[in-house]
């Protein structure tokens, strides 16, 4: 089992909430590393489809960095773990609290609105606490409303489906499908 692989099976220990609330929502795990757009550009991470207003939930205990290193066109950045890029709309990167599992990030991008908990910076947010709303922000504008939920274990991206799919077999759900978002 390589890195990447081990690392997918921690997502499980962490994933302790479905990140968004209300129904219906659908996820498309086809999307998870696809090249999109006229650029080709890869798109590590899967879209979770719902309703604008959405309530968008911490997936574990977390908090939100005041700083996140970024790669954007061959180049590193320093943007804010939570505010407004064109790309991305309205955006907020959780890390977990636990400091055994620091080195994840997960990134949560074209949300409508950001809650003021999502805009306080390295404070514990417990899990299932509403971060912002389901919206179309940034470059996806003219997409179905949806979540754009990426995460990544240093510099490795992660399939987010596989962790989210455990977590609905866990709850008795149909993978794909969720009549409820219930976190346990």
């Amino acid at each position: 089992m390589g890195l990447k692989d081990k690392k997918e099976q921690e997502l499980l220990y962490l994933f302790k909430c479905f990140p968004v609330q209300n129904d219906p929502i659908w996820f498309s795990d086809k999307g998870y590393f696809e090249k999109r757009g006229k650029n080709r550009v890869l798109h590590a991470a899967i879209d979770i489809f719902g309703y604008r207003g959405n309530p968008i939930l911490t997936t574990c205990e977390c908090y939100v960095p005041s700083k996140v290193k970024i790669r954007s066109g061959g180049k590193t950045l320093t943007i804010a773990g939570s505010g407004y890029s064109k790309k991305g709309g309205n955006y907020v990167f959780l890390v977990p609290a636990d400091k055994e599992f620091q080195d994840f990030r997960f990134y949560n991008a074209h949300l409508d609105k950001l809650d003021a908990i999502a805009m306080s910076h390295n404070i514990v947010i417990p899990r299932a606490t509403p971060v912002g709303t389901m919206g179309n922000t940034g470059n996806a504008i003219k997409t179905k409303v949806h979540l754009h939920h990426q995460i990544k274990y240093k510099n490795i991206y992660l399939d987010p489906a596989m962790a989210l799919n455990h977590f609905l077999q866990l709850e008795h759900r149909t993978k794909h499908r969720l009549d409820k978002t219930k976190c346990r």
